[in-house]
This record gives structure tokens, C-alpha cells and sequence, in this order.
């Protein structure tokens, strides 16, 4: 599929906007045909993470904390990984808080009921 071949030339993206809009692409055609595009993005975002792990400037760290978040949601061994840092939240970067607590809730089913207490407030 030409997608596909095209999708590939990204893999090894250096620059953000191009990462963060395949990135994007790739999460809404997921969303609407997640059999079709899984291993596809799965692949891509990958590469973004081992790309961006040793980055430090700013939009770096944005994109790293993105990318962790969308491939934890594809991968489950990922999920699981990323997602067993949720005990120590507080030492968490700041870009990487969404992603752990993403993939924590996918890797351990572990989603807050309504009614269950959260910091100390209670949602309903």
C-alpha cells in the first residue's frame, strides 16, 4: 500500500513537526482502521522513541512524551514497562506524566471508577 511506503520514509525523522504529524496521521487512521495501520505505527513510533531517547531540547522531550504515550497504547510489553513507573509519579519528567499514566492504566486495567477517591477529592 503506497501509504505505507511513504509512512516508512519517516521512520528515521529527526526534525519534530514531520515526527509529530505522522505521529498524528497515524493515530487517527488507527483510530478508524486499527487492524490495517497497528503494526504500521507500532513500527514508526518505535523508531521516534529510540530517535528521540538521548534529545534533550524542549520539543524533544514534548514529542517523547507523545510518542511513549501512543506506542504504549499499541504495545503492551511497552505498556507494561513504561506504565511500572506509576508507583514513583511524583519523579516523573513532566512530559512523560501522561504517558505513565496512560500506559499504567492499559497495562494494569487499573482506570478510576467514578466515585474513587483521586488526591484526595472525590469525582463523580
Amino acid at each position: 500500500m503506497r501509504i505505507f511506503d511513504t509512512i516508512k520514509q519517516f521512520y528515521s525523522e529527526q526534525d519534530y513537526l514531520p515526527a509529530l504529524e505522522v505521529s498524528n496521521q497515524l493515530t487517527f487512521l488507527y483510530a478508524i482502521t486499527p487492524s490495517r495501520i497497528a503494526d504500521v505505527s507500532k513500527e514508526f513510533h518505535r523508531s521516534q522513541l529510540n530517535i528521540l531517547e538521548s534529545k534533550t531540547d524542549e520539543n524533544s522531550l514534548m514529542l517523547r512524551g507523545i510518542v511513549a504515550e501512543r506506542f504504549g497504547i499499541l504495545d503492551e510489553i511497552y505498556a507494561k514497562e513504561l506504565g511500572s513507573k506509576f508507583q514513583d509519579y511524583s519523579k516523573i519528567e513532566p512530559n512523560m506524566k501522561q504517558a505513565v499514566a496512560v500506559t499504567y492504566a492499559r497495562a494494569y486495567n487499573d482506570f478510576v471508577s467514578d466515585c474513587q477517591e483521586v488526591s484526595g477529592k472525590r469525582f463523580r
